[in-house]
């Protein structure tokens, strides 16, 4: 059996080319691949003589087995350097300039590999193969995953290629890339073209709105709040950031959402801050305060200002019923309220005078009646109620001064006929020599039609005086 001599074969094959026997050599570098399959160096002596031949698609195909057999190996270096013999020889060879843009790409070399890939994309949108160019762009796409830009020219890629599925995934994927990069704009970019594809997803929607909102963009939040959650997030950030028109979005998330006291409170607030009682109390709820005594308390003062005695004087009842040492509040509460709106005031006033009776603390009870009335002088319900504890206090004093005023306050009103009961109760069995007590009961003698004043008022200063038995003078 005749060994194989390759050095014999190449020699031969040298001196055909010397002497212008180029097909002829050629067979011989074949023979010694056939032989020697894995000579590299032969082998590429043998595709350039191809392309010295004039046959540059015989040189293509040989390059091209060259070059896939070094990258099945692992060579990738020796591999790239044949793909790009063959680009030499050919530049317009798509499996060339794919093969360098994953050899690229599995080497971290992006910018390589786009290059490459880019390149393929333009041959074939220039002879107007869209789909196929359509296809490198979504090659493009999977690059490199920090490139959005490339990943969303992707995705439109495969809407092109009818891929809708596909190309939503890939919106989705890169919004929320973006999102997490702080790019809120081109996140809701890309939002918005996936909402063409699915215009009825409400996550699309709720990313939409979430886009916007962290872009600093509300007109287009307030434009695509759709839902009672994002009109209240879209209000809570505008009065975050002071915006104008925090006020008209809060009224319109607390209107879809009446009863999300959250809200409520929002906008009760809100009009506190700017002086509007009235408006705050329309948003109190008794819910807000739990089991609060003091926010209990401070949402009654708000209902109080705002004109809604009856659920005023509910949570102080409350209120007092949950902290008793809360009573002083309520009491200075009422007094703050006297010179406003009386009627209200007194009903908080009675509120904590009864809590402190009950507790058995009259005087403190006394003490408020008289602060009351000091401040809304003749208000007949407190003089009354002050006589009354006065005289369980064992307060005389206090309780005649109270009497005294309450009679003013009956002659005042025109309640003549109480009023005499009263004085005739003070100058005959009280005050007998108090001037003040003898003018008002010939005020209420007057008013009663008495011809004779001081007459009436003698009898009823002697009707009261103690029997003296005179039977010892006889």
């Amino acid at each position: 059996m005749t060994t194989f001599d390759r050095a014999a074969v190449l020699r031969s094959a040298q001196k055909l080319l010397r002497v212008g026997k180029l097909d002829l050599a050629i067979e011989k570098y074949v023979q010694v691949l056939h032989e020697c399959p894995d000579d590299l160096e032969t082998a590429t002596v043998l595709g350039n003589l191809y392309v010295r031949a004039g046959t540059p698609d015989r040189a293509v195909d040989h390059f091209v087995r060259i070059a896939d057999g070094l990258r099945k190996q692992g060579l990738l270096s020796q591999a790239a350097a044949v793909y790009q013999r063959i680009l030499a020889i050919a530049d317009d060879n798509e499996h060339a300039w794919l093969q360098l843009a994953e050899i690229a790409s599995d080497q971290q070399q992006f910018t390589e590999a786009r290059m490459y890939l880019t390149a393929v994309e333009e041959q074939r949108r220039a002879r107007g193969d869209r789909h196929g160019a359509a296809e490198i762009l979504i090659r493009l796409a999977a690059l490199d995953p920090h490139d959005v830009n490339a990943r969303l020219i992707g995705a439109r890629a495969r809407q092109e290629i009818g891929d809708v599925k596909g190309a939503l995934a890939d919106l989705q994927s890169a919004a929320q890339d973006l999102l997490e990069a702080g790019r809120h704009t081109d996140a809701a970019t890309a939002i918005r073209e996936a909402m063409q594809l699915a215009p009825d997803d409400l996550r699309l929607l709720d990313s939409l709105f979430e886009a916007y909102l962290l872009a600093g963009n509300f007109p287009e939040a307030r434009a695509t709040a759709r839902t009672p959650s994002h009109w209240k997030r879209l209000a809570t950030t505008l009065i975050a950031v002071d915006d104008e028109e925090a006020l008209a979005v809060l009224r319109e998330a607390a209107a879809r959402q009446p009863d999300d006291l959250s809200l409520q409170a929002l906008l009760a607030r809100w009009f506190i801050e700017q002086g509007d009682a009235v408006e705050a109390a329309a948003h109190l709820r008794e819910e807000m305060a739990g089991d609060d005594p003091a926010l209990l308390l401070m949402i009654a003062e708000i209902q109080l200002r705002g004109g809604h005695d009856d659920e005023a004087a509910t949570l102080v009842q409350r209120c007092i019923a949950a902290a008793p040492e809360l009573v002083a509040d309520v009491s200075a509460l009422g007094m703050r309220a006297s010179g406003v709106v009386p009627d209200s005031a007194w009903q908080l006033v009675r509120i904590a005078v009864d809590a402190w009776t009950e507790q058995g603390d009259l005087a403190t009870a006394a003490a408020a009646l008289q602060e009351f009335v000091t401040r809304v002088p003749g208000w007949t319900p407190a003089l009354i109620r002050l006589v009354e504890i006065a005289i369980d206090a064992d307060l005389p004093d206090v309780a005649s001064n109270a009497q005294a005023q309450l009679a003013d306050a009956y002659l005042k009103a025109g309640a003549v006929s109480e009023a005499l009961v009263v004085i005739e109760d003070l100058v005959t069995t009280r005050e007998r020599e108090n001037p003040a007590h003898i003018e008002r009961l010939r005020q209420a003698l007057a008013a009663l039609g008495e011809p004779d004043l001081e007459a009436a008022i003698a009898r009823r200063l002697n009707a009261n005086l103690p029997f003296v038995d005179r039977s010892s003078d006889h």
